[in-house]
This record gives structure tokens, sequence and C-alpha cells, in this order.
């Protein structure tokens, strides 16, 4: 089935019942007379529904803010569409707010001091069958939020089974000026224009790298925000719908069903779609966001800074590093290579990982190719660690292992009951289930046979698929997706730590829920060619980062689109590869012996660029070292007001397709530390001299205006100004430079 928003039809008219009382309100004729107005107002936030009379439903006319006086109004679009399964065939029929025969009726009901109105259909058809759908909007005294629920009573449909409930808005474009939409691909996506420039229908999962969190705010160019999340804490599989046809972008989220099996069946949403205002941009947004997030369970481990639970040599790691394992290779001459990048760069034993690559014979037995395990020992005898790769839930069902393993009853199960194939694979994975004991134990044998690996690399914590084996606890979507990846992560965890207690687990994506079973997550860089071509209209801004760089560690910098993986344009595009992910507080992460050229390790290339690149690396290390208390465990702040360049940077992803990203000539970041100073870095990845003009506000830094604070260059030590109220500073960047500055009280 493929979401949308369809145009709407002329039905039958429904009944619209006023609150008070249930008095019915004439319906007209629909010709030339104006439809009637439903005011839903309480505390700060008024909505105005319209009563349709020819389409016989209702509709979200507009939410205004009777305080700050910030108004939305939204397009005719159906308030909700359910799509439904059937249960023999396995058929998808999709039923929105267009199609009810009614009646409709809006009533409201009080619960503590918050305003609940319900949004009920009656009489919606699916073939001679009827269901009803009602939504729930709660409005808070205080506050400037509402709360949205959706259920699906389905109890009088016999043949089939609710698959998943869309909800959603369609705010207008705004008359004058641009508006912006907020999208969580793979980190974050700022769409201008939206209602113009997303025309067509699209999806973005959220048990993926391409909707990593549940914020999707839409704002304009005046600072006026409509504040769309979902406040889901137990993460229920869903995905993020959106269209746009030139007057209106319409988001919504589409919420699965746990069981689609059982009829008759029912759904009823465990979860908030929230709507409402705030004032600002994306920073403001997802502040709002993080405060939610920091009272769920996924966060409950605590700042970065105070959490136990990771080793200090990953929060603290100085490089890492990637190996494409070739088992001809003498074990003791690559870590002889990998010892000589540690010393060159300066870095202590044990603070840099190696990521191994192709090290294995076989998807799902993992069996280790010849000197594989002499490799990894070599290379702690240098002081240097190593982390494998793996895939989460994958199992070659071609592989002779795979029957004398008994895999088969721990893999997914589709409508039909057949093995879940990998549709990205060469069409022989099977996708094992991670809430299975035996898939966790399975996946704990192999690791324990690396010993001592320090780190573990798993790929793909997630899938969009639903698993109909009923032995496993479930017939459909529900939490159990993504608990089956915590639950695995903490079998891993306990199992890995068992004999070293030092050992890291992390994997190949971003996703919040993950933040408090897993040492990282991995955010790929602006340039990473992966990720989308970006138009004039789109540009990556660090959402993630604002979101929760003081709690987990980030990697992936650059990761796989360094210089020696992908081919770059001009030495300018590849030199911001280097920086852009250091300045937004990753982990510095460079690929360095890799023999993919067959050529010496980076640090000893007589290549001018390649040298260029090993200096930058020099200051990239140095700098996260000596600045851990910001870009380590600093809280990111609001990005600052610059005089940098806008710059398109090209590349050639692995397919050789070239593609363009928007972002700047000099990009900086700033960092509160745990003890309240403020550090802010800026780099200068062009090959010549410049100067960058920027502005900071004492309000972003959490400082207090009236107190003096010094402005100190950290790398001379020297006191550049004192400063008691917002400033304006020109920072001199020299070519290939990164400069690092600090605010603190002065004595």
């Amino acid at each position: 089935m493929t979401a949308s928003v369809r145009p709407m039809l002329p039905i039958v008219a429904c009944l619209f019942l006023a609150a008070t009382g249930l008095a019915q309100i004439p319906k007209g004729n629909g010709k030339g007379i104006n439809e009637p107005t439903y005011v839903l107002a309480h505390g700060n936030l008024r909505y105005d529904f319209t009563f349709a009379p020819v389409l016989a439903d209702i509709h979200l006319q507009s939410l205004e803010n009777v305080t700050s006086g910030q108004r939305f109004t939204f397009a005719e679009d159906p308030l909700w569409q359910v799509d439904w399964i059937d249960v023999s065939t396995g058929a998808i029929t999709t039923v929105d707010a267009n199609d009810t025969l009614g009646p409709c009726t809006i009533t409201t009901s009080l619960s503590g001091s918050d305003l609940v109105g319900t949004l009920r259909w009656r009489q919606c058809p699916l073939g001679a069958e009827r269901f009803e759908v009602t939504i729930d909007i709660r409005i808070p005294a205080t506050g400037d939020h509402s709360y949205w629920r959706a259920s699906v009573d389905g109890s009088a449909v016999l043949g089939h089974a609710i698959k998943e409930t869309t909800i959603g808005v369609g705010p207008h474009k705004p008359t004058t000026g641009n508006s912006f939409a907020v999208m969580p691909s793979r980190g974050g996506l700022l769409v201008t224009n939206p209602a113009t420039n997303l025309v067509g229908n699209g999806t973005l999962g959220f048990i993926s790298n391409k909707l990593p969190f549940q914020l999707f705010p839409y704002y304009t160019d005046a600072g006026d925000g409509l504040y769309l999340a979902t406040h889901d804490g137990q993460w229920d599989y869903k995905q993020l719908v959106y269209a746009a046809d030139g007057e209106r972008y319409w988001v919504g989220v589409e919420q699965f069903a746990t069981d689609l099996v059982t009829v008759p069946s029912t759904y009823t949403s465990s979860y908030d779609l929230v709507v409402g205002t705030f004032s600002g941009d994306w920073f403001d947004a997802a502040q709002i966001y993080r405060t939610w997030s920091l009272g769920q369970s996924w966060m409950s481990a605590g700042p970065l800074v105070n959490r136990t639970d990771i080793p200090t040599w990953w929060k603290e790691l100085e490089l890492l590093s990637s190996h494409s394992f070739d088992s001809l290779a003498n074990p003791a001459t690559v870590a002889a290579d990998y010892e000589s990048v540690r010393l060159h760069y300066g870095i202590p034993a044990d603070r840099m990982v190696v990521m191994q690559w192709s090290w294995f014979n076989g998807v799902g037995p993992y069996t280790a190719k010849p000197s594989f395990l002499s490799t990894i020992h070599q290379l702690r005898t240098k002081g240097v660690r190593s982390m494998p790769y793996f895939w989460s839930y994958a199992y070659d069902t071609l592989d002779p292992t795979y029957v004398t393993n008994n895999i088969a009853p721990l893999t997914k199960k589709d409508f039909f009951g057949q093995t879940t194939i990998d549709p990205f694979s060469a069409g022989s994975l099977a996708i094992a289930d991670p809430s299975q004991a035996g898939w966790q134990s399975h996946m704990c044998s192999v690791i324990q046979a690396l010993q001592p690996v320090d780190a573990v690399y798993l790929d793909n914590p997630y899938d969009t698929f639903p698993d109909y084996d009923a032995s496993h606890g479930h017939s459909g979507y529900g939490t159990h997706m993504v608990n089956g990846f915590r639950q695995l992560f903490e079998s891993l965890r306990s199992c890995l730590r068992t004999g070293n207690p030092d050992q890291v687990i992390g994997y190949e994506a971003l996703f919040e829920g993950y933040i408090g079973t897993t040492e990282w997550i991995a955010t790929p860089n602006t340039a990473d060619g992966s990720r989308l071509t970006l138009a004039s209209w789109a540009r990556y801004v660090p959402l993630p980062e604002a979101l929760f760089h003081d709690y987990i560690p980030m990697v992936f910098s650059n990761g796989k689109s360094d210089y020696l993986a992908s081919i770059y344009v001009d030495a300018d595009d590849l030199l911001f590869t280097a920086v852009d992910g250091f300045v937004n507080g990753k982990i510095v992460t460079a690929v360095e012996a890799e023999y993919l050229r067959g050529g010496p390790v980076n640090h000893l290339s007589s290549d001018p660029l390649v040298q260029i690149y090993v200096s930058l690396l020099q200051q990239m290390i140095d700098t996260r070292r000596n600045q851990a208390a910001f870009l380590t465990y600093g809280q990111f702040l609001r990005p600052m007001t610059t005089d940098a360049s806008i710059v398109v940077r090209q590349f050639f992803n692995r397919q050789l397709d070239l593609y363009s990203v928007q972002t700047v000539d000099l990009p900086s970041a700033s960092y509160r530390a745990p003890d309240g100073r403020v550090g802010i870095v800026i780099a200068n990845p062009e090959t010549s001299a410049q100067s960058l003009t920027y502005l900071f506000r004492f309000a972003d830094g959490g400082l207090t205006v009236g107190q003096n604070y010094d402005l100190i260059d950290a790398e001379t030590a020297t006191v550049i100004r004192t400063v008691s109220n917002d400033f304006v500073e020109v920072a001199a960047m020299p070519a290939l430079d990164i400069r690092f500055f600090i605010l603190a009280p002065s004595p």
C-alpha cells in the first residue's frame, strides 16, 4: 500500500452535533452557504473546525494560539485514513474520512483541568460492513500544545483486520515569506517551502536511519512555528507520511497495529501526536522535544559525563579507523601499519579503534577467515583495538549451518507463513526476529568466538517487516520491532562484558530508542554519498546533535566518505569531509590503512593533498583531546549567526552518481561544558586564509548578562577580550586551520 492523501470526492452528508447538549446544526445544501464552524478552545489554544455538508466530514480549518497570536490555516484534507488487511488474502483496502456516511459529532469533556474534544465519524464503510473512528484532542489549561489520539472500532468488521491508522494535518503555505519543514531524515533535513518543493507523496520509515526520532515541526521565517511530533516512549512502529500540492504541505503519522490477523479488531493510539505552536526555528522545536526525551526511559542513564555504562576509553576515543581485511596480509604487518598511524598522531595506547570489514565467510555463521584472529591479537599488542562488523538480524539460508543451527524458527514470517527474505540482499538472507532468545544466544556465541575484541559494530538494527509468527509472541507490528533490538543489545552487552567490562557495542543507524543500551549512535556527515541528492531548497542541520550530543557519543564524521573510499570533485570538497563531523562534535573518523590503492598508510604518502588532509586530521585529534569538556561532553548550542558563505559541495557516491550538498565554507559550532563554560570551534577547510564574523548570544550559552566572561584563545591561553553581554567577534582563520575559543567567568 502506498500511503497518500486522496482528493476529496462528494459523498453523502452527515450530521454535525455541537458539544452543548449535542444540538444538531443545520447542514445546508452545500451550494454557496457558509459551512458552520465549531470552536474548540481552552487555555492558549483555539481550534476551528468546519462541517462539510456535502462531503460528510469534519475538517480542521485553523489553529490559533490566542496568547501569542500565532495562527495556521489548513487545507481540507481528511483528518484520518485507515488501511484494512483482508485476513484471507492479505489484500489492502483504504478508507479515509471523506468516505464516512455519518453521522459525525464533536463532543467535549473535562479531564482534570484539560479539555478533551472528541471527534467521531460513524458509519465508515468497508464494503457492506461499518466501523467507527474517533480522534480525541486533549488541550491543557496551560501550555502551547495539544495531544491527539486516534481509535478505530472495527468490532462489526469480520473479514478484515486493522493494519494502520493515519492522522495528520496540512498547513497552507504562508501568504508572504518562506516556510520550512524539518524532516528527521538520517539526521536533520531542513526543507524550504515544502508546499512547493515536496510536490508528490512519500514516507520515511520510523525504525531506520531515515527517521531516527519523532520530531517534524513546520515554521515560517517570521518565527511562527507549528510543533508536530509523536511523543511515544515505547517505540511502536510508525511511519512519517508527507505530501504537497503547491499550496499546502501535509504531514501525518501512520500508526501500525500490533495484531494483523485477529478479527474483529480495534485500535487505540498508545501515544500522542502532539500539535501546537512554538516560536523560533528548528533548534527551538528541538529543545521542546529534548525536554520531553529527557524524561523517557532510554535517557535514564543520564548525561554522558556521568554514564558509568560506557567506558572512558570509548568516550574519549581519539581515532576511529577502518580496515578491509585481507586474509593474505601478514597480521604483524597490518598491526605495525596501524601502530605507525597511532604513534604518528600521538594517540595513547587503546584510544584508537579499527573497524574490521570483510573478515568473515557467510552472513549468519560468521566464520572468521584465516589469520583474522591473529590480526586482532597483533593489533591489541600495539595498542590498537578492533571492532568487527556484523549484520544484526540476517542469516544466509543457503549456508548449510542455517539448517544445522535450526535458524528457521527464529526468523520473521510473512503473511503466508514464509520466512521473510531481505529484499536488499541477493535474495537469500533471512530476517531474524531479534526479540527471540535463540537469536540473541546465537549472536552471543558468534561474538564470543572472536575474543578479545573490544567493540562490536552491528549493521541494520531495524527493519520494516511485520512478523506473523504467533509463536514469537506477536502477529504484526508493535513495540517488539524496536524492543527486540534493545533486548539483543542488552544481551550482547552482558555477553561481551562477562570477561571484559570495557567492551562496547554500537550500530549503523541513528535511533533515539537505543541510546540507553548502546555506546554510540551513527550520524552520517553532510557529505555522505548515501544521503539524498539535495537541491538548493534543502540542507542538513545538526538536529541529532541539538538533541542528544551530551548524552551519547556520536560517530562517523566522514566514515566511508573519506577520500580513499569515495571520489571527490576537487580538493576543497575533500577537505570539507574531514572537518564536517568534527565541528559537530563527532568522534574523529578516518580511513587510514585500507590498502584500497595498494599504497602506504596515509601519513607516509607523498601526495601533497594527502599531506594536507593528514595535517587537518592531526588538528582535529589534538583539539578533540584537549577540549573534551566541550566536544565530547558538552551540550550542543544553537548555531551561531555568522557571515559564512553558502557553498555547494559536489561528490560522487559509490555508484558514481554525482550529487551536491549545500553547506558553508567555514563551519562552526558552540558547546556548553558540564562546568558551565562555553566553547566555540571554527574550522577553515579551504586552501586560502579567511575570516569569520560571528555573533554569540549569552542566552544561547546559558550565560548571565552583566557578569564578566573572558573570551580565551584555547591554543595560546590568551584573553582576547572580556564580555558581559551578546558580542560580535571576527576570527582570523589561516588556511587549513582549526581554532577553538573558550568563554569562562572572569577571575
